[in-house]
């Protein structure tokens, strides 16, 4: 319930019969501040997730950079070599 404003008796029975009016008083009340919390919830974690990406991205481009031409160079070596098996191999 919402506090009293006066301590006049009228002013009291007249807030008993709005209240039902409004859905309950003080439920509703509560209803709104508990939505805001649960919006600010992803927004909060999409802050931190960005954070965090901000930090990390520039390790895990430099990772996948090498980890690229590590496996590329691998390739060409495993290419090159089949090629020259195939090349040099007598013909049978």
């Amino acid at each position: 319930r919402r506090p009293m404003q006066s301590g006049d008796p009228a002013a009291q029975q007249e807030e008993v019969p709005s209240e039902p009016a409004t859905g309950g008083g003080a439920s509703t009340e509560k209803a709104p501040s508990a939505r805001r919390q649960r919006r600010c919830q992803p927004k909060v974690i999409c802050v931190v997730v960005s954070a965090v990406m901000h930090i990390l991205w520039p390790v895990l481009a430099f990772l996948g950079r090498r980890l690229w031409k590590a496996w590329v160079g691998h390739k060409r070596r495993v290419i090159l070599s089949d090629w020259e098996e195939l090349e040099f191999a007598p013909a049978e």
